[in-house]
């Protein structure tokens, strides 16, 4: 969004708002947050706790362009519908209600000018014939039988570890590395930034990596991870896009890795395990 002004956080909100609750949890998921976590118990309070959090920082930015990848068009507030064609609907309406009225009128009058001249015969009447109502029987969706044989959960699981900036970069934070469930793809092919690009605190990266088995079911991730100089784990994120956008914390410096793992994650979001091996790790210079 180079070169645009960058839109007012409550314009940012409303277009929250406008979305569809998939393309709200794809906005969600492209910027490091599962919508599961947001405070508030509707998609609007939802949108306030992310304009909230994003405010003021490189992830308001991050947040814009996820925006516009997910519905460009969302910007733009939907017409107001014209009263015209309500208003020639009512006078339609109510000429034919008149019009009927009138014909009943002509209808009783021949009928009571009939009734003068002749008796009437007698006929008889037929009963309608009642339209059995069909019955709509409703089939609840069949629940998914748990596995025969259970993975334990891991002890403490984070979409995304919080960063503790210092002079010297980001600070190591513990992310347990779950069990595995079962390998069953190969490694993740990453795309980029190359190893050895240069960055600068406060940039937003795009890290890219390439999936060959087409795309994730519902309950599989990618564990997107960062690490430092000495190869301690200072962030991670899950998401269900074959990228990322990152904000590098303006007191970062040194190099960095990065690797990439398709992970098994519960109903809730957590992480149950790895279905793949960790990536070749590509590394990136802060300066």
């Amino acid at each position: 969004m180079s070169g645009t002004p960058q839109p007012a956080p409550a314009d940012v909100e409303r277009a929250l708002k406008r979305l569809t609750p998939d393309q709200f949890g794809r906005v969600c998921s492209e910027i490091g947050m599962l919508e599961v976590t947001l405070p508030g118990a509707t998609q609007a309070a939802k949108a306030s706790a992310l304009i909230a959090l994003t405010q003021g920082r490189s992830d308001f930015t991050v947040l814009v362009r996820a925006i516009n990848r997910v519905d460009p068009k969302v910007w733009r507030a939907a017409p107001a519908r014209s009263a015209l064609p309500a208003l020639a609907l009512s006078i339609g309406a109510f000429v034919v209600i008149v019009g009927l009225g009138v014909l009943a009128l002509a209808i009783v009058l021949s009928g009571s000018e009939q009734a003068a001249q002749a008796s009437p015969t007698p006929t008889q009447t037929l009963a309608p014939t009642r339209t059995a109502v069909p019955t709509f029987t409703h089939t609840p969706s069949p629940t998914p039988l748990p596995s025969a044989t259970p993975t334990p959960p891991p002890s403490a699981t984070s979409t995304r570890a919080a960063v503790t900036v210092s002079a010297g970069g980001p600070v190591a934070t513990h992310t347990p590395t779950p069990p595995a469930v079962a390998i069953i793809y190969r490694a993740l092919e990453l795309q980029q930034p190359r190893s050895g690009y240069r960055a600068y605190p406060s940039e937003t990266v795009e890290f890219r990596w390439l999936f060959r088995n087409g795309a994730l079911p519902a309950d599989e991730r990618y564990w997107m991870r960062l690490y430092a100089p000495d190869g301690s784990l200072v962030d991670s994120y899950v998401t269900a896009d074959s990228w990322r956008f990152y904000g590098v914390p303006s007191g970062a410096s040194g190099s960095f890795g990065w690797t990439v793992t398709v992970v098994k994650v519960d109903a809730a979001g957590n992480l149950v395990g790895p279905l793949s091996p960790e990536s070749d790790r590509w590394t990136f210079g802060v300066q």
